[in-house]
């Protein structure tokens, strides 16, 4: 792995199979061109051994990471690197990152939880040398974007959004975010960049030891989870959008995203952790008893279920659970990738440029 002085040391306590963040890590790069490296390892702390872990780039600017052109200090006009995340209402994030006052920000048309909202955060440049022009800048170059999306022009078809977004990464982020049903995408976790020279992006992906029905509550493997969500729910309304997610999705499907690959992906994985997977349970196999576990370390059942019937009581479960909510995932889509049209018929789309 390349050099750097930033890293993550994921511990994947909630993914009983260990895979999910290293395998869709390198999966997602291979669609969108880049996303954190990852490495399985196994930690010894004060020779004690402590289990699998994945080893993980963070994400920010580098050269060998989101690679942008430096910020010239004096200069309004920026490259930038920002995330979407929960941020607090009076327009700070704990993490200290800067939150910019930008147009779905002040007209609360992010999601809204009972203690915070969603808020871009800056990344780049740093907070310690950032000036108010370089934040009024990219406040409003993210504003003037989602006042075009937002706006009457995108349902009629004279906003050019193209101009400003590289629509490829757009279409990549939704196929993945949907084919995984992450819940909270394009709401936390969720980073864009833009270069001076080019257009914003989407990505890199982050996040992924909750996909595939690994969340705290049962998701279905059926609907659509992001199609109406934000700034995808306005570029659904664009049928020339949407083809391009619809014919992306079935040539995904015919390589990287057909299950045979991925049925493949999991079984190798798996043979290359061999052994680890039965030391890593010696320290931590007192999980799949969800009785010894806290709400917060473990899934909660619906009404009817129970415990048991939501939580793995075996490694051999938790995979069988994820190859299983995989397929029906996608033959989901495969059957209903189509039904995304509802969004951009004239029907709807003339309904509400009435509103």
């Amino acid at each position: 792995m390349n050099e750097e002085n930033d890293w993550a040391l994921h511990g994947p306590f909630l993914d009983k199979t260990l895979i999910r963040n290293y395998m869709w890590m390198n999966i997602s790069a291979e669609i969108m061109g880049y996303a954190p490296e990852v490495r399985f390892c196994e930690v010894i702390l004060d020779g004690e051994y402590q289990g699998v872990y994945v080893l993980m780039e963070t994400i920010k600017e580098g050269e060998d990471r989101v690679n942008l052109s430096d910020y010239e200090e004096g200069s309004d006009v920026t490259s930038y690197l920002i995330r979407l995340d929960a941020s607090n209402f009076d327009g700070t994030s704990d993490d200290g990152d800067v939150v910019i006052q930008n147009y779905t920000w002040y007209t609360y048309q992010m999601e809204i939880s009972e203690n915070a909202k969603s808020g871009f955060q800056i990344l780049y440049p740093k907070t310690e040398i950032l000036q108010d022009g370089v934040i009024d800048y990219i406040q409003r170059d993210i504003s003037e974007i989602e006042r075009g999306l937002y706006s009457s022009d995108m349902l009629s078809g004279k906003y050019d959004y193209e101009a400003d977004m590289d629509v490829d990464s757009f279409v990549d982020y939704y196929i993945l975010q949907e084919f995984l049903a992450v819940n909270d995408a394009f709401s936390r976790s969720t980073y864009m960049y833009r270069d001076v020279r080019g257009k914003l992006t989407m990505g890199p992906v982050w996040d992924y030891n909750n996909v595939l029905n690994n969340f705290f509550r049962e998701f279905s493997h059926s609907g659509f989870l992001l199609a109406n969500r934000s700034w995808f729910g306005r570029l659904m309304t664009d049928e020339d959008f949407v083809d391009r997610v619809v014919a992306r999705y079935r040539q995904l499907r015919e390589g990287i995203l057909s299950d045979e690959y991925l049925l493949n992906y999991i079984d190798e994985t798996i043979d290359y952790l061999g052994p680890a997977i039965e030391r890593n349970d010696e320290v931590w196999g007192y999980s799949y008893d969800p009785e010894n576990l806290s709400n917060n370390a473990r899934r909660i059942p619906d009404e009817g279920d129970t415990l048991e019937d939501v939580n793995p009581g075996s490694y051999e479960e938790a995979v069988g659970w994820m190859k299983g909510y995989m397929l029906a995932r996608s033959e989901w889509l495969d059957e209903n990738i189509e039904n995304l049209y509802q969004y951009c018929h004239r029907s709807k789309t003339t309904a509400q440029r009435v509103e």
